[in-house]
């Protein structure tokens, strides 16, 4: 994700000219939600192990009505931008955050 934001205006440019190359804060942004998702797969991974699907219908039903309308109101403020930003917020606060709670009781409890 790091090479990604440091170099990642340079590739695109290189790929597809320089019309089209992203903002830094766009890296920024698909930087982030590269690491979040890679954070958030192994609490994946293992409540589906456990067959533990519940939170995560819930968790994912809540993010996806939340990102809706949060990254139409950010995409109307900034653009792009709005809608990596809004995406990142409503998982980590709707998705991450409650899954990663309930992997910690899973595994205090176990």
């Amino acid at each position: 994700a790091l090479m990604l934001v440091m170099l990642g205006g340079k590739i695109i440019e290189l790929w597809v000219g320089p019309e089209v190359v992203p903002s830094k804060g766009l890296l920024v942004g698909c930087g982030l939600w590269m690491m979040f998702c890679t954070v958030g797969s192994p609490f994946a991974m293992l409540l589906n192990g456990l067959q533990i699907i519940k939170i995560q219908i819930i968790a994912e039903v809540i993010t996806a009505a939340v990102n809706i309308v949060l990254s139409i109101y950010l995409i109307s403020q900034h653009g792009t931008l709005g809608a990596v930003y809004g995406s990142i917020f409503s998982w980590f606060l709707c998705t991450l955050i409650p899954c990663s709670i309930a992997v910690h009781k899973i595994l205090k409890h176990s």
